[in-house]
């Protein structure tokens, strides 16, 4: 009888220990799958981030100066109130969303004492991850996990989202957030209960808030996870007025009336054609000038993406709308495009994939592993890429603006720093006073009136066809900018410097870059069409 109750403790006691070691095996066999399921994407990820962030600091360009005074400058006015804002500021167009996060990062950077403006490059490389991630997940769920790993590559070694990566542009942000919203759609519908569908509502609705000249894209990518469903209609619509709502609410609070920065912005751009002042151009052009950019490779580029889009046919169909909706303004700018750039990056990257299966399934008896096709595909691509970044027209865009931001940088480091001046004509060209470690005051000058203003400034940048005749200065240096496609410098800019302090009262701020719309007949901004305004307050 005691030799029975002792077997029985026995067994109570080893065989639930024997359950519990089975079960912690199962579940660390479990976590090594899943890890090694994620392991291909965690390096996908860590070099595309690492590609982005080593060429944003060794090639640094301004694309548009809209990333600069739309979004950094004013920022800086945020934190540091600084004086200078462009029109739109004053007039109320421009939505505080996007500059006060990026206010955020770069009081983050004041206090780890790393700069402004790296926290804020950190933090747009990590949104252009979600294209990587995006493709690397669209190419799995409709090629396995070897289309996946193509995919994922091509996103992350495409040059187009590699350039734009780290601009502070609406559109550059919008795009990503768009992607995230068609990926996490289009998986809902083959969800039963479409999980997912609100998420991907709410990236719809923060994508529409940034630009809205998206929302007819994001309504046709509605009607394709939707259809006629009732209960994904209203969960789609109902998540996306989060967003849309909280966009409405800050401009009525910053702004003065809800959507402001929507209603006045189309109101003063398409009826009062505030945007042509700014310059015009065709369809024709405007597409030309992304073929003239991608040059030879075009003809591939457009095959496969018309090859990936049987496995992503949205990505194609939201693509031709964005184009088609820039197509009916006469205001039009390379930089329209940028929100759909993740989207035919996937796309090329689908048409890869599927082209490599396509290979695979005909040379499976020649070809002995099932690495060497894509290998040779990636290759492929990646020269591609390499070929279309080094061509003539796209080294223009690698050196936009790099005189300035070298002018920048190196007046920066100087001691004792109390006034920049720039010449007039290259103001809106500068990175502002974002890039300045410390708030320092910025003027404008021209041949004119730079010796009665000379005492405002002890730094002056100026072209060097433009002669600096106050003794006091010293050349420190003269800096190449924008090579044209032959590899000429078309500005070389000039740094100026000289100690002693600076009287602000004899420097002059940059004018405001007022459109004819709100000047009166003397050139003066006109106070009726400017009243209620921030101008007006003032």
């Amino acid at each position: 009888m005691k030799k029975t109750l002792r077997i029985q403790q026995v067994r109570r006691g080893i065989l639930p220990g024997i359950c519990s070691v089975c079960s912690a095996f199962r579940r660390s066999l479990a976590l090594k799958t899943q890890l090694v399921r994620i392991l291909p994407l965690g390096l996908i990820f860590s070099f595309a981030a690492a590609l982005r962030f080593v060429t944003s600091h060794v090639v640094q360009t301004i694309v548009y100066p809209d990333e600069v005074f739309q979004v950094q400058e004013f920022a800086h006015h945020f934190l540091f109130g600084n004086e200078w804002m462009p029109w739109e500021w004053y007039v109320g167009i421009r939505s505080w969303l996007f500059p006060s996060l990026v206010a955020g990062f770069m009081d983050l950077g004041r206090h780890l004492g790393v700069g402004l403006l790296l926290p804020v490059r950190l933090f747009m490389i990590l949104a252009s991850m979600a294209p990587v991630v995006c493709g690397y997940l669209w190419g799995r769920r409709a090629l396995g996990e070897r289309g996946a790993i193509i995919v994922g590559c091509a996103v992350a070694l495409w040059v187009d989202l590699i350039y734009i990566a780290p601009h502070t542009l609406n559109e550059v942000l919008a795009g990503d957030s768009l992607i995230v919203s068609l990926y996490l759609g289009e998986r809902s519908r083959s969800s039963a209960t479409a999980r997912g569908l609100a998420w991907s509502g709410i990236f719809a609705g923060l994508t529409a808030v940034l630009r809205i000249h998206l929302a007819p894209a994001l309504a046709i990518a509605a009607i394709h996870f939707c259809r006629r469903d009732a209960t994904r209609w209203s969960r789609l619509v109902l998540a996306s007025l989060v967003p849309v709502l909280g966009g409405g609410l800050l401009d009525w609070i910053t702004l003065g009336t809800p959507f402001q920065s929507i209603w006045l912005n189309m109101w003063l751009n398409i009826f009062e054609h505030i945007s042509e002042e700014f310059g015009t151009d065709s369809g024709a052009s405007f597409l030309r000038l992304q073929f003239m950019i991608w040059g030879g490779a075009t003809v591939a580029l457009v095959l496969l993406a018309c090859v990936g889009a049987r496995r992503a046919p949205i990505l194609l169909v939201c693509t031709g709308a964005i184009i088609a909706t820039h197509l009916g303004f006469a205001h039009k700018e390379l930089r329209f495009l940028f929100a759909a750039y993740p989207l035919l990056a996937i796309l090329f990257g689908l048409g890869l994939a599927e082209t490599v299966e396509h290979f695979d399934a005909h040379l499976r008896h020649e070809l002995s592993s099932r690495v060497t096709l894509p290998a040779v595909g990636l290759a492929s691509w990646a020269a591609m890429s390499v070929l279309i970044a080094v061509s003539p027209d796209y080294i223009v865009l690698w050196t936009l603006r790099r005189a300035e931001l070298k002018a920048f940088a190196a007046a920066d480091h100087l001691p004792n720093l109390c006034g920049i001046a720039v010449a007039k004509d290259l103001w809106l060209r500068t990175p502002g006073a974002a890039m300045l470690s410390h708030p320092t005051p910025l003027y404008t000058t021209d041949a004119e009136h730079l010796p009665l203003e000379a005492d405002a400034f002890d730094v002056a940048l100026l072209p060097k066809t433009m002669l600096m005749a106050d003794a006091r200065y010293a050349n420190e240096g003269c800096f190449e900018s924008d090579l044209d496609a032959g590899g000429k410098p078309q500005i070389e800019l000039c740094l100026w410097h000289r100690s002693g302090k600076c009287d602000a009262t004899k420097g002059r701020k940059p004018a405001v870059n007022w459109p004819r719309y709100f000047l009166n007949a003397e050139g003066e901004p006109d106070r009726e069409k400017l009243r209620g305004t921030l101008e007006w307050n003032r």
